[in-house]
Order: structure tokens, then C-alpha cells, then sequence
């Protein structure tokens, strides 16, 4: 089998950094901006151990410490880590057993706000094996950082998702550096999990002066939400066993719905129907409870996800991962239960739920309608002129259309998109309008354009993927009607930003006697194996070989590399198979001088004659090859 060991360097908005593996004990980390992670990003490593030792795979590292999320074999754990001044603080942990000498892809996605998840997946790098998740906003950006005790080897460490925004100023020497040693006779004890003395640490006030503005927007978008007093006839809503009107109410106003009650004989529950992002791998639930007792249980589609619990009216939250099977096609069915009979212990009262989907939106542009007309293929048709109305006092505004305009009024300009994204968010500040100016993209309608106050306005815009292939689009806004005014619109700047869904790492094999002309062998597979053999023509032959790594970002092709492979002896018609033809050769050539192909092979270097020796040799690696 050939092994794939293959780097996908920095494309666009994807990153893999290659750090020298390492199986030290020490920290090694880097902040340069090459290997800048943050909020809003996703980063991967490759981890293949083999000892009952630890591999912690640090981001958001900084002289002050790092983030990790660390694959424990010596305490059967996934752990994800706050690693302030070096030290080992569990955040969060799940119970997970490795197998050694095995690859395993580990995959963090740190989320704005500071909720971060943690996957292990399989050697395959897509079945996902376990899931940890925790919030901390102890730091919002930095480098990547390793360290390992008992054989740890990586690969491909791989961010996808925009460059944050380094606000700090790296050392010179942070690249690819180890942390300064203690002194053992400093510490004040001895960590037996994490190998590792243990220091009184000083105090960290980095945590504040590392906020970040990242390009990235919205990465829950709220998808459905539903009042369980309300809007029971809004949704596809169905009950069972004991439910009533609930005795608790949210804001003087929210009635709940009470499910289940302390003598009920079978199940209680509630099921409604909600929209989600087609094929989103990660939902997050947000509820109001008034009142509720241990906890009802919570399905979605049918399968236990754990519990839901929350007293005094506030905000609940419930990360679901896993959830792409589910959300393919574009709802779930959400239902809360109460399973506890003859007891009040699995009792809720709720009064609304909101729904949102994990959808990443990556900024790929911004136009100020006013400052940046020099900066853009900027267009203008009819009236435009310097809107009266500003926001925030110092961001004037553009007008388009008049209230006695005798046509069409339009501003258009070319913004950058993701190539290919099949989803667009356009996020716009206008401090006036009428009824609505029309939006176009690539001279196509999309709808209106609406807004006041300066607020922040969105337009979601769906199957843009015919327009965004060369990674640029046409925005116009348009007053079209005449001699009135309510086709104006002033507008100050717009935001583009393009929906990027999580990258596929995928890999070509390509395989060839020739370097120059190499023939695909084993396209998109995602491990890191592939099978070479059916392609192999004769043994004892040079072949050569590359690979071209791929996903959503780009793609990146190996040197080409080169085997030879092993000749049989008695394989004499080199199809790297001992067979009956070979033996036909023998046979012909028996008690005679060899001829061509030659079946003299003993003693080695040959004897100039086919006898009982060559037939020994020949049936010893017949049955070797033969025998399972």
C-alpha cells in the first residue's frame, strides 16, 4: 500500500503548516502570521501514536499559553485543554479509547464567542468517533502548538477559514520555538497524567487585549424558532400522554406548555417540525424554561440526544453535533419527553425554542458607497448623488433615485465571492428608504433592498453558484420608478460574504513507468491508502508516483516519488504472478541449456543448464506465493 503523507499549503482561505514530527515532551509552538488560528476558524491535525502516552495539539498559542485539544491514551480520555502559562487545565472531557500505531484526524472548530468543539475522527478522516465540547474566552487568536510524551507523530496541520486579524505584534523568535524550561525545584507538584511538574501560575490579563475582529459572520444562522403556547398550529406539532397549558410564565406574557405530570402511567411528550440548513452538521437549540425538574429527554429524528434542563426564564443553549444525516433533507423533528413515570422528576414546562444551523459565512468583500467608488469597478446609471442621511455621523450615504427621476436610477459594482459558493450574505447599513429599491446580481432580480435607521439589514441569496464560478459578481441597486419616490434608497456600505462549508480533504493517486506521463489511479479518496498492485505490470520495474491533495480551497501536488518493484524468481514472463506459464517455460527448457526468458536459476548466477535445482527453487516460491 502507498502511504499519503502529503501538505496542503495556503490557498485562498485554507492553511496546512507543516511542523517536524516530534515525539519530545517539550512545548514547541509558533505565532507567525503563516500559522495564525482564531475564532471562526477550523483546525485539524493528523496524531498517530504508538505508546499510553499524550499528544496535545495546541491553538491559539502565545507566550502566555495555548488552547489544546489533546488525545489521552494513559487516562482513556479526548480532553480539551486551557493551557495558560504552559499549565494543564481540563475544560472539558469524554471517555476514548486509541488504538496504537494508528492515524487519527483531530479537528477543532473554535467558534466566535469561544464555544469550542473537539472531533475525533477515524483513520478514513471523515467517520467521526468522538466529540467534546466546552466555552472559553480566555483567548480569541494565536499561533499552533504541540507537545507529546511516548512516541507522537503528526501530519498535515490544516486551518480553514479566514486569516484573523493579528492585532498583537509576534516575536521575531516565535517561529517554530520551544518554551523556556523551569525549573523543577520551583514546582509545587508532580502531574501524573500529563507527565509534567506543576508551577503557581502568574497572572494572565492577555485575555483582554487579544479581541479580534474576524471576517467571519454568523456562524449559527437562525433558522426556525417556535412558541410551544403559541404557534402550535404553525408547525407540524404533535403530543402525547400528558400535556396542559403550564403554570410558569417568561416575561409576563410567554405562556409555557407544561409536559408530563408526577402520576402520569406512560410517556409525555411534545414533537414539532423545524427548518433547518440542508445538510448543516451542527445545530444549536436555544430555549426558555420556566421551570423543570431533573430533566426531559431530548430526540432529534427519533434519537436520543441527552437531556434538556433550565429554571428562571433564561437562556438555555444545546450544541448538537453529528447532525448531518439528519438535516439533509432541510428539517428535523425535535421532540422533548418526559420518560419518568409515577414521578415529577422528568417534568418541563417551555415556553419557545429557536433553531439555528451551523453556517459558516467567510467575508470576502466591502464597499463604503460614498469613499471607495475609485476602489471597485463601479458603475452609476440616472441619479446618484451624496445621500442626506449618515450613519454613525461620519459614513455618508449614497442616493440612488430622485422623487422626480424620468428613469431608471442604478449604482452597481463587482465584488469578490468565494469561486463556486453556492450561498451569499449581503449585510448593509441604510439610514433610508421607501418601499424598497431592487437588487440584481449579475444583471438577474433577487429581490428588493429595505432598511432604515442604519440598523444592520441582511439579504440570504441561495443558488449563486452559477454566478460566482469566476469569483467575482455584479451587486445593482435600482430605483425603478419613475416620477416617484419610493423606489429611493440611500445607503452608506455593504458587506459580502460567502458561504463556505467545511473543507473535504480529498486525494488523487496518479501512478506511471513514465514521470512525465502518469495515469490516475485512485481519484478522490479520502484515506491515506491506495492500492497500486492491479496497475503494476512486471516486477522488477521502476515505477513512479505523485499526489495531488485537494479540497474546497485548492489543491496541491506532491513530488513525484519512485518504487521498484521485487522480482520473483520463477516469475519468468515478469507478470509478477508464479503461475502454469511460468512453469511451461521450465518445462520446455528442461535438461537443456537455458534459453529466453531463462528458467536457470540456481544455484545463484545460474549453472548454464535447467535441472532439479531451478524446479526446487521454483516450486519453494510457488508454494510460498500460494500458501495464505
Amino acid at each position: 500500500m502507498i502511504f499519503l503523507g502529503i501538505q496542503i499549503h495556503s490557498t485562498r482561505i485554507s492553511l496546512a503548516i507543516c511542523l517536524e514530527t516530534t515525539s519530545s515532551s517539550s512545548w514547541i509552538w509558533r505565532d507567525d502570521a503563516a500559522a495564525l488560528v482564531g475564532q471562526g476558524n477550523t483546525i485539524s491535525y493528523w496524531v498517530k501514536m504508538f505508546d499510553s502516552g499524550r499528544a496535545y495539539c495546541g491553538f491559539g498559542a502565545s507566550a502566555s499559553g495555548t488552547y489544546s485539544l489533546t488525545m489521552a491514551p494513559n487516562t482513556n480520555q479526548l480532553i480539551i485543554m486551557l493551557n495558560s502559562g504552559w499549565s494543564y487545565s481540563d475544560l472539558a472531557t469524554v471517555s476514548q479509547t486509541y488504538t496504537f500505531d494508528k492515524w487519527y484526524r483531530l479537528k477543532i472548530q473554535w467558534d466566535i464567542g469561544g464555544v469550542i468543539i473537539g472531533r475525533l475522527y477515524d483513520s478514513d478522516g471523515m467517520t467521526l468517533l468522538n466529540t467534546v465540547t466546552t466555552t472559553d474566552t480566555t483567548y480569541t487568536q494565536g499561533g499552533i502548538a504541540m507537545r507529546g510524551f511516548n512516541n507522537v507523530y503528526r501530519d498535515t496541520i490544516e486551518r480553514c477559514g479566514p486569516v484573523p486579524a493579528d492585532l498583537r505584534t509576534p516575536s521575531s523568535e516565535s517561529s517554530a520555538i520551544s518554551v523556556e524550561p523551569r525549573d523543577p525545584a520551583d514546582a509545587i507538584g508532580w502531574d501524573e497524567d500529563n507527565m509534567a511538574y506543576i508551577y503557581e501560575e502568574p497572572e494572565n490579563n492577555a485575555a483582554g487585549a487579544m479581541q479580534s475582529d474576524l471576517d467571519v459572520y454568523d456562524v449559527y444562522m437562525l433558522t426556525d424558532e417556535f412558541d410551544y403556547w403559541e404557534d402550535q398550529s404553525t408547525h407540524s406539532y404533535t403530543t402525547t400522554g400528558y400535556t396542559t397549558q403550564g403554570a410558569y410564565v417568561c416575561d409576563g406574557t410567554d405562556d409555557s406548555l407544561r409536559i408530563g405530570s408526577c402520576s402520569q402511567a406512560s410517556v409525555s411528550s411534545a414533537q414539532i417540525t423545524v427548518s433547518v440548513e440542508p445538510g448543516a452538521d451542527q445545530l444549536k437549540l436555544r430555549y426558555k424554561v420556566p421551570w423543570s425538574n431533573t430533566g426531559s429527554a431530548l430526540y432529534i429524528d427519533g434519537v436520543a440526544q441527552g437531556t434538556i434542563t433550565g429554571n428562571n426564564c433564561d437562556w438555555q443553549e444545546k450544541i448538537l453535533t453529528g447532525m448531518s444525516s439528519y438535516t439533509a433533507d432541510g428539517s428535523v423533528d425535535i421532540k422533548i419527553a418526559d420518560e419518568i413515570l409515577s414521578s415529577c422528576a422528568g417534568n418541563i414546562q417551555i415556553t419557545y425554542i429557536e433553531v439555528y444551523s451551523y453556517v459558516a459565512y467567510i467575508l470576502t468583500d466591502e464597499f463604503d458607497y460614498w469613499e471607495d467608488q475609485s476602489s471597485h469597478s463601479y458603475t452609476t446609471t440616472g441619479y446618484t448623488g451624496q445621500g442626506a442621511y449618515v450613519c454613525g455621523g461620519t459614513d455618508d450615504s449614497l442616493r440612488i433615485g430622485t422623487c422626480s427621476q424620468a428613469s431608471v436610477s442604478s449604482a452597481q459594482i463587482t465584488a469578490s465571492v468565494v469561486p463556486g459558493a453556492d450561498q451569499l450574505k449581503l449585510r448593509y447599513k441604510v439610514p433610508w428608504w421607501n418601499t424598497g429599491s431592487v437588487l440584481y446580481i449579475d444583471g438577474v432580480v433577487q429581490g428588493t433592498m429595505i432598511g432604515n435607521g442604519c440598523n444592520w439589514q441582511e439579504t440570504i441569496l441561495t443558488g449563486m453558484s452559477g454566478y460566482t464560478q469566476d469569483g467575482a459578481i455584479d451587486i445593482k441597486i435600482a430605483d425603478e420608478v419613475p416620477n416617484s419616490c419610493s423606489g429611493d434608497i440611500q445607503i452608506t456600505y455593504i458587506e459580502v460574504y460567502s458561504y463556505m462549508p467545511e473543507c473535504q480533504l480529498t486525494y488523487d493517486v496518479y501512478l506511471g513507468e513514465d514521470p512525465d506521463a502518469l495515469s490516475l489511479i485512485c481519484p478522490d479518496v479520502f484515506s491515506k491508502e491506495c492500492d497500486p498492485y492491479p496497475n503494476l505490470s512486471e516486477c522488477g520495474k521502476e515505477y513512479f508516483w505523485k499526489v495531488v491533495a485537494k479540497n474546497c480551497c485548492g489543491e496541491t501536488e506532491s513530488p513525484i516519488w519512485s518504487f521498484t518493484t521485487e522480482y520473483l524468481l520463477g516469475d519468468f514472463d515478469l507478470n509478477c504472478n508464479l503461475d502454469y506459464l511460468d512453469f511451461a517455460v521450465m518445462a520446455y527448457q528442461w535438461q537443456q541449456v537455458p534459453g529466453v526468458p531463462s528458467a536457470d536459476i540456481a544455484p545463484p548466477g545460474g549453472d548454464n543448464f535447467v535441472d532439479m535445482q531451478d524446479a526446487k527453487v521454483f516450486a519453494g516460491n510457488w508454494l510460498d506465493e500460494i500458501t495464505p
